[in-house]
């Protein structure tokens, strides 16, 4: 029988390399993120300190859900749910490899015009457009626009 890989939480500490902000997350999300980002330090306490010197045992899902009173099913989900608001479907590696990339990069600004809305550090940096001014639409009016000033 085949053991299931140990669950990393490790995604929650690198939350600068989503591009989603956590003001978007909705409550639930946000709860399911604080749970990650608690047993992220746990875990990363308990691997920095040597097995015969530990006090305590490490945090496990089934201790926040007695603490909070919800099923572990429960806590396991809001968790999930979060990283997959903020992530996606990348992998542990691929978070840590864009967290990486991201260290030293800042927010831009969108480059339309009459734009005041910031890109995310976490973008591309060959994307130029928010979010609104980056879609299809968007980019038929401006290629439109152009090709009016240029024939006049």
């Amino acid at each position: 029988m085949q053991r299931r890989a140990q669950r990393s939480f490790a995604w929650a500490r690198h939350i600068d390399a989503s591009e989603v902000p956590l003001s978007e997350l909705s409550d639930a999300r946000r709860q399911g993120y604080e749970w990650a980002l608690e047993l992220a330090d746990d875990h990363k306490r308990c691997s920095e300190e040597p097995p015969w010197r530990r006090q305590l045992p490490p945090l496990t899902i089934e201790d926040i859900a007695d603490r909070v009173a919800r099923s572990p099913a429960s806590v396991r989900g809001r968790i999930s749910s979060a990283r997959r608001t903020l992530f996606g479907d990348l992998s542990d590696p691929a978070i840590e490899k864009r967290a990486q990339r991201m260290h030293g990069r800042k927010r831009r600004a969108c480059s339309h015009p009459r734009c005041d809305e910031q890109l995310p550090a976490a973008a591309a940096s060959n994307r130029r457009y928010c979010r609104h001014h980056g879609s299809g639409a968007e980019r038929v009016n401006r290629h439109r626009q152009s090709a009016r000033t240029s024939s006049v």
